[in-house]
C-alpha cells in the first residue's frame, strides 16, 4: 500500500534510471524506496521494461526497404500523372464534341433559315407572276439570290455547295413546292438523317 509521502508519478522513477535528479532528491528518493515496498517494486519494474528496451538495441531497416517505398512512390505519382493526362484528354474531346455538335446545329439552323427564305422568294415571284417558277428554270437567276449561294447554270446551291432541289408541284406539297438540300452527309435520304425540307 502507497504512503502519502510515496511519489504520485513515474516521472520521477525515469529522472532516477536517467540520472536526472539532484543530489538531495535522489537521496531523499532512495529511502523512501528502502522503506516502501510498492514503490520499490515500480522502481524494479521500470528498470526491467528499460532493460528489455536496451537489450533491442538499434534496429536498422531492411536492406532495400527505402528504395522499394521510393519505388512505390514513383509508380503511385506515374499512374497519378496518367490519370491526369487521361482525365485531361477525355475533357478535352468531350469539349471538342460539345463544340462540333453546337457547330452542326447553328450550320443546320443557318441553312433552314435560308431554306425558308427562298421558299418565301418562291412565293413572292408566284404573286408576282400568278404561277410558281417551272422546275426547270434557273431559280438563281429568277430570284434575289445571294451570288455566292448560285452556281454557274442558275442553280441555287446549299451551304455545302450542292444544288437545292426544286419540284414543283410538290410531291410532299402538291399545292406548293418541295425544297430539299441533301445535308452535309451529301446523300439523299428522302428528308431524313441531315436532309434539309421544306415540308
Amino acid at each position: 500500500m502507497k504512503s502519502s509521502n510515496c511519489p504520485g508519478d513515474e516521472e520521477v522513477f525515469y529522472n532516477r534510471v536517467f540520472h536526472l535528479l539532484e543530489n538531495g532528491e535522489l537521496r531523499s528518493l532512495e529511502e523512501h524506496l528502502g522503506s516502501c515496498g510498492p514503490c520499490r517494486a515500480r522502481d524494479q519494474d521500470l528498470r526491467r521494461r528499460l532493460d528489455c528496451l536496451e537489450s533491442l538495441g538499434e534496429i536498422a531497416p531492411r536492406r532495400g526497404l527505402a528504395e522499394r517505398v521510393l519505388a512505390r512512390i514513383e509508380t503511385a505519382a506515374r499512374w497519378r500523372r496518367r490519370f491526369y493526362v487521361a482525365a485531361i484528354l477525355v475533357l478535352a474531346a468531350a469539349a471538342g464534341t460539345l463544340v462540333w455538335l453546337v457547330w452542326r446545329l447553328a450550320e443546320n439552323k443557318a441553312e433552314h433559315r435560308f431554306l425558308r427564305d427562298l421558299e418565301h422568294a418562291i412565293q413572292v415571284y408566284r404573286n408576282d407572276h400568278g404561277a410558281y417558277p417551272p422546275p426547270d428554270a434557273s431559280l438563281g437567276r429568277l430570284l434575289d439570290i445571294p451570288q455566292e449561294r448560285v452556281d454557274s447554270q442558275g442553280r441555287v446551291l446549299d451551304r455545302w455547295g450542292r444544288p437545292v432541289r426544286y419540284v414543283v408541284p410538290g410531291e410532299h406539297n402538291p399545292e406548293l413546292f418541295d425544297l430539299q438540300s441533301d445535308g452535309a452527309n451529301g446523300r439523299d435520304e428522302a428528308g431524313k438523317g441531315d436532309d434539309l425540307v421544306n415540308w
